[in-house]
């Protein structure tokens, strides 16, 4: 740094971790994941300055099948940089017995996923 004086940048980042599926079926999932990511974008509608990741692309592309407005307002948010598709994996994975292969085509599955949402494999 060039000057005495030192500061320190806090940011803090929404983020809604979903289970696919773990005390309820999948349907139940899909119907919050609807309601949480349209509260998220009325957020970021009143605050420009929210900022959200998400790290499944199931969810998304559900969403995308399912409920085509509320995609097509995601991709807007993506594209303007307040919408950012992170991690690596296809799911968030349990990885505390992990299976190789299946943790391997977990990450390849999810970058190749993940590219075609936002036109680049996650680095984070």
């Amino acid at each position: 740094c060039t000057t005495s004086e030192s500061y320190m940048q806090i940011c803090l980042v929404g983020h809604a971790h979903m289970d696919l599926v773990w005390l309820w079926p999948e349907r139940v999932t899909y119907k919050k994941i609807i309601h949480s990511y349209s509260n998220v974008l009325q957020l970021m509608n009143k605050y420009p300055q929210f900022t959200f990741t998400m790290s499944q692309p199931p969810l998304y592309f559900h969403i995308r099948e399912k409920q085509p407005d509320l995609a097509a307002r995601i991709e807007e948010k993506v594209k303007g940089g307040q919408w950012e598709f992170t991690g690596a994996l296809e799911v968030e994975a349990d990885t505390q017995i992990p299976v190789g292969e299946g943790l391997i085509r977990c990450i390849l599955y999810g970058q190749e996923r993940i590219k075609a949402i936002r036109g680049s494999v996650s680095d984070t």
